[in-house]
């Protein structure tokens, strides 16, 4: 009979406790700050394009080359003038460069395929887009290590390049004996 009553004890705690809730006694923290959505001042123009890139592309296809590596693309006005990313209209122009920068592949995306390409991860607004060797043809190249050039083409405005170029690794996806 002790035991049930142990039980029932228990059980009417917990049930106060869920019902009318459990408060900490002694101060308590501020409430959370809500995130506030930061307002882009109209007019900015690119002055930095920051390119990152992924170093090992994958072999979409299955035939023993890599063919796909993903961009991210963050355009940047002057920092007197705004801290952060911002979108913009233009176009952008993505080249693969030998070692004597002569360009293997280039891709180009329109005004239009750049507001398709809108994304807005932590560090600000930016570009994503999937380049693929197929894109082009062919993914059969021998192995080499290229960098990736990235030019920001404003609709109004001059050319801003991009600050370094990322490596990408292509060719097979081991080396293969003949």
């Amino acid at each position: 009979m002790r035991t049930s009553t142990l039980g029932l004890s228990v059980l009417l705690l917990f049930a106060t406790c869920t019902t009318f809730g459990c408060v900490a006694d002694g101060p308590q923290p501020p409430p959370r700050a809500q995130p506030r959505d930061i307002s882009t001042p109209q007019g900015l123009r690119v002055h930095t394009v920051v390119l990152a890139a992924d170093q090992y592309p994958v072999d979409t296809d299955n035939n023993g080359y890599v063919d796909t590596f993903g961009v991210n693309v963050f355009l940047f006005p002057r920092k007197d003038e705004f801290p952060l990313p911002i979108h913009a209209e233009g176009t952008l122009i993505f080249e693969l460069l030998d070692r004597e920068d002569r360009a293997l592949v280039e891709w180009v995306f329109d005004s239009e395929q750049l507001r398709q390409a809108r994304t807005r991860p932590l560090p600000g607004p930016s570009y994503q887009f999937q380049l693929s060797l197929l894109d082009h043809g062919s993914d059969r190249f021998r192995s080499m290590r290229v960098q990736l050039r990235c030019t920001f083409i404003p609709a109004v405005g001059e050319p801003v390049v991009a600050n370094g170029r990322p490596s990408v690794n292509i060719g097979p996806t081991v080396e293969r004996r003949r």
